[in-house]
């Protein structure tokens, strides 16, 4: 693990580097942080879940370049809420965790910073970082505890995930959820005056 320490100014930072076959993914060479610290026990424990994240990222671009924004969040949730409900995980490393979220989905529009995102994939990259970094809850998260917790027949559960996949299509977050996004999803399409005449003359 030290392997990865580089120190700087007398003080240790992580560094990973990226191999060139996906380079182009991230936008640059290698992973960096600074691990904020002078002492070198210190750093080691701090750099282990950043290289544990930084490996993990690099095999999921290699297994996936194309991997929809969707996705990448909803895998890297778990290791992140992992690691902040451990009383031992440094708050250093869950802070660095977090700008390796933020650099993946920015690589995957091919902009180094926030700033430089096109305007209409700035909700996309909000909403992606806030489900990955635990701010977010995903609508479906608990789905299949919730089937399983039903002990209802396969085909009304299969129907009851449909039912509540659909929804989630819609709200993607539990914060999301309100009384207008309930009634839009539960509400009954009108048919317009037209539809309803060419009902009733083929009635």
């Amino acid at each position: 693990m030290s392997n990865y320490l580089i120190k700087q100014d007398n003080a240790w930072s992580v560094k990973v580097s990226i191999p060139a076959d996906v380079q182009h993914i991230f936008g640059k060479r290698a992973f960096k942080k600074a691990l904020k610290t002078t002492d070198k026990t210190i750093a080691i424990a701090r750099s282990g879940p950043l290289i544990a994240e930084f490996k993990a990222a690099i095999e999921e671009a290699r297994g996936n370049p194309t991997q929809h924004l969707d996705e990448f969040p909803a895998k890297t949730r778990a290791h992140i809420l992992k690691a902040k409900k451990d009383p031992d995980t440094d708050p250093e490393a869950i802070l660095c965790m977090e700008e390796i979220v933020l650099d993946r989905l920015l690589a995957a529009h091919r902009v180094p910073h926030p700033e430089l995102l096109p305007e209409n994939a700035e909700p996309e990259v909000a909403k992606a970082y806030k489900v990955a970094t635990g701010r977010l809850t995903p609508f479906d998260e608990a789905l299949e505890n919730y089937i399983e917790s039903r002990k209802v027949e396969p085909k009304t559960a299969d129907k009851d995930r449909h039912a509540i996949k659909k929804f989630a299509a819609r709200v993607h977050a539990v914060e999301d959820v309100n009384r207008q996004a309930v009634k839009a999803a539960t509400s009954i399409p009108r048919r317009s005056s037209k539809a309803r005449r060419r009902c009733a003359a083929c009635c």
